[in-house]
């Protein structure tokens, strides 16, 4: 009797120890999800890039701010959610007092396609004057364009996740968990703010708020070859307005461009690190500080082909694109004793030798 009630007992914590471990791998499998959720939130905020910034005042009845947004979404995807926020200002007689603890929303703000200028990619966010109290019309505002789209992420893209992973079974993981919140959610949102605060009038003929900003936190270049990185300059009206120059990383930067409103830096992929421009409005002497980091890479192809060897008299593709760079950059020389020497101003190149 002893034997069959051991034997039970046995049996017993053998089935508790199952549960518990069924338990402890589905609270695991759990928090693969959570992390791979939160890499997928990481990776989806470099698909979709905000550039070209420009404030515009010439409109008498609205503050404008121009954009461009690029990347790897679906066309037609694009909407936003804008966030203009300020201190709150209070009024008693001739005193004016800020409250810093609590922020003044904007709730007139509108986003829409831009095209006059023929680009596809263009975009103003338009405030209506009137819409806003006069207490805050001078005051600096803090922006966020609160970015939604739908991924459509390149083979590109999909191959360096995939090296950057060590496997592409994690990046189909990853992208079946962007579907699965594009099913549920219709699109993604991503926040884009601004590093420095615009105002939506100007101050005394100009505008009260100057700012240096470059369009990412880093840039990849590649090595051995010439890079240039623009940045956009605002609140001012002439090149001759303001002034920048290099705070750091001068053995990176051969030559800094001025210009209004896109300024360059311009190098040579030989070493890496972090560049900071420092802008002065000369009327005011008012700065503004922006930063990038810069990676340097060895140039790579994005799909490097395994044939050794074609054969006389058979077309041969050769798809010549290279990691990091934009495909429209890209042409091909092929030469040799077997083909006559061509330029293929793309980078695809079809030949059949003879």
């Amino acid at each position: 009797m002893k034997k069959v009630e051991v034997y039970f007992l046995i049996n017993l914590g053998a089935i508790l120890s199952l549960f518990a471990i069924e338990g402890e791998l589905a609270e695991y499998k759990n928090r693969q999800d959570d992390i791979l959720k939160n890499v997928a939130q990481d990776k989806l905020q470099t698909l979709v890039e905000i550039s070209n910034v420009e404030s515009n005042y010439e409109n008498p009845d609205h503050y404008r701010l121009f954009f461009n947004v690029e990347g790897q979404y679906e066309q037609g995807s694009i909407e936003f959610n804008p966030s203009f926020t300020t201190s709150i200002v209070e009024v008693d007689g001739d005193e004016v007092k800020v409250d810093d603890t609590y922020d003044w929303e904007l709730d007139s703000v509108t986003v829409e396609s831009y095209k006059d200028d023929g680009s596809e990619n263009r975009y103003v966010a338009k405030v209506k004057l009137k819409s806003v109290e006069e207490n805050y019309l001078n005051q600096p505002f803090d922006v966020d364009l609160g970015v939604k789209f739908i991924p459509d992420i390149d083979s590109v893209t999909y191959n360096q996740w995939s090296e950057a992973f060590g496997d592409y079974k994690v990046t189909n993981k990853l992208l079946k968990i962007i579907n699965k919140e594009v099913s549920r959610e219709g699109s993604f949102t991503i926040n884009r703010e601004f590093d420095t605060p615009i105002t939506l009038i100007y101050m005394d003929g100009q505008q009260s708020e100057f700012f240096v900003l470059f369009d990412k936190e880093k840039y990849t270049v590649l090595r051995g070859l010439n890079w240039e990185i623009p940045f956009s300059v605002g609140g001012v009206n002439t090149d001759a307005d303001f002034s920048v120059e290099l705070a750091s990383g001068k053995d990176l930067v051969k030559e800094l461009v001025p210009g209004l409103p896109r300024a360059y830096i311009k190098g040579k992929g030989t070493g890496g690190g972090t560049v900071e421009v420092v802008g002065l409005r000369k009327r005011d002497k008012k700065s503004s500080i922006t930063s990038a980091r810069i990676v340097v890479v060895d140039p790579q192809y994005s799909s490097p082909s395994e044939e050794k060897e074609i054969y006389i008299g058979e077309q041969y593709v050769f798809d010549s694109r290279v990691k990091d760079v934009d495909r429209d950059k890209i042409s091909v020389k092929i030469s040799g004793s077997a083909v006559n020497t061509k330029t293929f101003n793309s980078f695809e190149a079809k030949l059949t030798p003879k």
